[in-house]
């Protein structure tokens, strides 16, 4: 296995990453498209340095960890860049998009990134997860970054045991979502 910072070149091997691991496997290309801009492509492009791939030892991409290092970069990147294009494929769609992404706002302080991370079905029990999230924590921490947030869906057992086990605790338990930190200092 290896690990690697993204580049943009990876938006593809992301994409599919994304949908492989998806729980709504029922979308249309515009909504795979829509789904990607909101959570996958800003990675790559604006948080390269803090955002990893892991490769198998075939050189097959088998899965990422996406994070964004600082809330207000993020947030501004979003609105300058990703906004338009949000709107245009789905009108409407950005400002509730952007509520969902208010925890990365409300606990910026102590926990300034946040993640996404996903791994295809045949890598997950290669602990490859595990190894992703334990080299971004460890890149974080040489950055100085303190902390990093993320939201899970509550329901979904085996992710939320994924996170604690990786030393995630809950910052905010909202129902049917769990927003979750972990320090890295």
């Amino acid at each position: 296995m290896n690990i690697r910072t993204l580049t943009p070149a990876d938006l593809p091997a992301i994409r599919v990453v994304s949908r492989k691991a998806s729980l709504h496997q029922d979308r249309t290309p515009e909504q795979w498209a829509l789904a990607a801009l909101k959570y996958v492509d800003y990675y790559p492009c604006h948080a390269g340095d803090t955002s990893l791939a892991l490769e198998l030892e075939d050189g097959s991409f088998a899965g990422y960890v996406l994070c964004a290092p600082d809330a207000d970069a993020y947030f501004q990147t979003l609105e300058q860049e990703y906004r338009p294009q949000i709107e245009t494929l789905s009108p409407g769609s950005y400002a509730p998009f952007l509520e969902a992404q208010s925890y990365i706002r409300e606990f910026a302080r102590e926990y300034p990134a946040h993640l996404h991370i996903n791994v295809v079905p045949e890598a997950q029990n290669l602990r490859a997860g595990s190894r992703l999230m334990q080299a971004l924590l460890k890149r974080l921490k040489e950055k100085g970054i303190p902390g990093v947030c993320l939201g899970v869906d509550s329901s979904r057992k085996q992710a939320v045991h994924f996170y604690e086990k990786n030393g995630f605790t809950v910052l905010r338990d909202a129902g049917d979502t769990l927003f979750m930190g972990r320090r890295t200092d």
